[in-house]
């Protein structure tokens, strides 16, 4: 595993998701992959419908697909089930069924987080098999507070700890001058996807990069890392955690304080 003391000159390495250009449209869909292997045993996927069309996705063995609508409008369709897409928001699907994402008038733009699921993870996910297919929209996350986080701070849960094995997704959000205080946890890889004006400088040990809207960014694994943001500007993004072991999932309950609904 790596640590801050046998890899000290760790980078934060990150992509902007909103390079895509006219000519990677195939009938007005677009896939990208960002940021190809920087997490064993995840793949990530920033992808654009344009025009009213549709993306059909057919399961594939061990493999797990969780779908961050980021901007834009339009459904998801899974085993007669519709859910309408018109804010930011979550589907997980069943594994075992396809399913079809639908743009709408205003285009339809997402993250596709594919986890390569582990024999345990499986047996994990046929346990939960009722809670799927599974979606959210922002404005219906719940809240919580963080020891590292000011007051003024919001703090979303968008993925829970208790729905897909060893993952769980959230967000940050405040206005500058203000931080994410520095903090450390060896346990999980943490990716980060910047929201529509998010202005921010994100530090790892002694690296540092800025971190805008549309980029996907890895926090190297064990650093001390931390987000600023100065007067004037917003923090306003989507933290992703995958955990090694389903065990260390326990850092989220402890160190989430969720608010009173």
């Amino acid at each position: 595993m790596i640590t801050r003391e046998n890899h000290p000159e760790m980078k934060i390495n990150s992509a902007s998701c909103g390079a895509i250009e006219a000519d990677d449209f195939d009938r007005g869909i677009a896939r990208k992959l960002i940021l190809p292997g920087e997490i064993d045993s995840v793949r990530t996927f920033y992808a654009e419908l344009l025009g009213e069309v549709s993306n059909k996705y057919l399961p594939e063995e061990k493999k797990l697909r969780i779908l961050l609508f980021t901007n834009g409008s339009g459904n998801v369709m899974q085993d007669g089930l519709n859910f309408a897409i018109d804010e930011l928001a979550l589907f997980v699907p069943d594994i075992h069924r396809e399913f079809i994402i639908s743009s709408g008038k205003k285009n339809l733009s997402y993250l596709e987080i594919v986890l390569h699921l582990t024999a345990e993870d499986m047996q994990s996910l046929e346990g939960q098999k009722g809670l799927f297919p599974y979606y959210v929209r922002y404005s219906e996350c719940r809240q919580y507070d963080e020891n590292i986080k000011s007051a003024k701070t919001v703090n979303r849960t968008i993925l829970s700890e208790d729905i897909v094995p060893r993952l769980c997704i959230g967000s940050v959000q405040t206005s500058g001058p203000d931080q994410v205080a520095a903090h450390v946890h060896p346990m999980l890889e943490q990716l980060f996807f910047g929201l529509l004006g998010n202005d921010v400088v994100v530090s790892a040990d002694s690296a540092e990069a800025r971190f805008l809207g549309k980029d996907l960014l890895h926090i190297p694994l064990g650093s001390s890392h931390g987000v600023k943001v100065e007067a004037g500007k917003e923090l306003h993004y989507i933290w992703i955690d995958l955990f090694h072991s389903q065990d260390g999932m326990d850092y989220i309950r402890n160190t989430h304080i969720l608010k009173d609904e």
